[in-house]
């Protein structure tokens, strides 16, 4: 942009994009509070597969069948 069309922009013409300076400030600002209310934590999708894999045997973190499980109580 040449330096004389600059001096004669008025500062409330200027844009970021779409957007005045103070229309930006004000989405970022709605932005940054919708980022604080977002929820991290563990959510779990379908409870009737939690509560069946609650059940299942494990071994080291791992689902084993019932098989397997009755040589390894016969030997404690």
């Amino acid at each position: 942009m040449p330096i004389a069309f600059q001096i004669l922009v008025p500062t409330t013409l200027k844009r970021i994009g779409g957007l005045t300076p103070e229309e930006r400030k004000l989405k970022i600002r709605k932005f940054q509070e919708k980022k604080k209310r977002r929820h991290w934590g563990k959510r779990v999708s379908y409870n009737c597969r939690k509560q069946v894999a609650d059940k299942r045997l494990r071994v080291k973190g791992r689902f084993i069948a019932n098989t397997q499980a009755m040589p390894m109580n016969s030997s404690d």
